[in-house]
């Protein structure tokens, strides 16, 4: 898995990969700063002082700011990468199918459907994937900072959902392999028919032929909701996981507070921050179903852009013209 990742990168160019990863670091400070804001209005609420309300109210709105100015750079970035990538790519696969021997509905599948899967649930996965693990990295700190023995029975609890994308992983790639093939033979199918629409219009054969078209497109659309069906029943999964990682803990802190060894501030910015930890995860638990879905596309993509394409070059010889003169010519005549 971590290899195809690591592939993908690869084909990245590198400048966008830096906006992004700064664009990242700046929204990943959601997890720190709206727990902090609710936690201090909190305080406020008991203090009573205005002068207080009105400097984490600023502070608030500048920090929420630089979130949004963070995921702009990161969403452009991310998007102005892919336009890259996605015209290298086809001109590598169509340059390829020019100069090697490849399959043109191979080919076509490739470049008008398969590449679009592969940016959505490829490169948009990846991108996604490790944002994830960033903010739940960044707000773990924070929880830790606060409360070290609650923020662990809250981080303990949320690491149960972790657990199901080992149990899905291989069925998502072999429904995501099946909708692949059929959906090569989908096109081939379509293309053969219209092409051949005045024979079978001759024959009046239509009905038939409409039948044929009409199974394969079923099958296709099948084969893709299957795949998306075991990623949907592995996120039920996960979730339910997480409602149980949630609430227990929860009641667990209002207790804390019941006896008083901490503050009601204190439990809500924890379980405001942990679901930013629980959350993220179960987000990168999707991102990583996702990605499985198309390592069939990436090893497709691999075989044909790997290839050696040795491209002929002409090199046309000008051969200058001369323009010769004679000062005398002789001419003999044998009767």
């Amino acid at each position: 898995m971590m290899d195809y990742m690591k592939k993908i990168l690869e084909w990245l160019p590198r400048k966008y990969l830096v906006l992004i990863a700064i664009g990242m670091s700046l929204t990943a400070l959601d997890g720190i700063i709206i727990p902090s804001f609710i936690s201090g209005l909190i305080d406020v609420s008991s203090t009573q002082k205005v002068e207080d309300l009105v400097k984490i109210s600023i502070v608030g709105i500048l920090s929420y700011s630089l979130i949004r100015l963070g995921l702009f750079i990161w969403e452009d970035s991310q998007q102005r990468m892919i336009k890259q990538l996605t015209l290298t790519l086809k001109e590598k696969i169509i340059t390829a199918f020019f100069y090697g021997k490849f399959n043109q509905q191979e080919v076509e599948s490739i470049v008008l459907s398969e590449l679009k899967l592969l940016e959505e649930q490829g490169i948009k996965s990846i991108m996604g994937f490790f944002y994830c693990l960033v903010f739940a990295l960044v707000t773990l700190l924070y929880v830790s900072a606060i409360d070290l023995k609650l923020a662990a029975l809250f981080i303990t609890l949320s690491f149960l959902p972790i657990l199901v994308p080992k149990l899905f992983a291989k069925s998502i790639r072999k429904h995501s392999k099946r909708w692949a093939e059929v959906n090569q033979l989908s096109i081939l199918q379509q293309q053969e028919y219209l092409k051949s629409k005045p024979i079978i219009k001759n024959f009046f054969v239509e009905k038939i032929f409409l039948n044929k078209l009409m199974g394969t497109l079923n099958q296709t659309e099948e084969a893709y909701f299957q795949m998306n069906h075991v990623r949907f029943t592995s996120k039920l999964l996960a979730n339910l996981l997480s409602g149980l990682s949630s609430f227990v803990p929860l009641a667990i802190g209002v207790y804390l507070v019941i006896i008083g060894e901490t503050k009601l501030a204190t439990v809500i910015a924890i379980y405001l921050a942990s679901d930013r930890i629980v959350s993220p995860l179960l987000n990168a638990i999707d991102y990583y179903q996702r990605f499985n879905s198309v390592i069939p596309v990436i090893e497709r993509v691999e075989s044909i852009q790997s290839l050696n394409v040795i491209i002929l070059k002409v090199n046309l010889v000008l051969v200058p013209y001369f323009r010769l003169s004679y000062n005398s010519v002789m001419f003999k005549l044998k009767k």
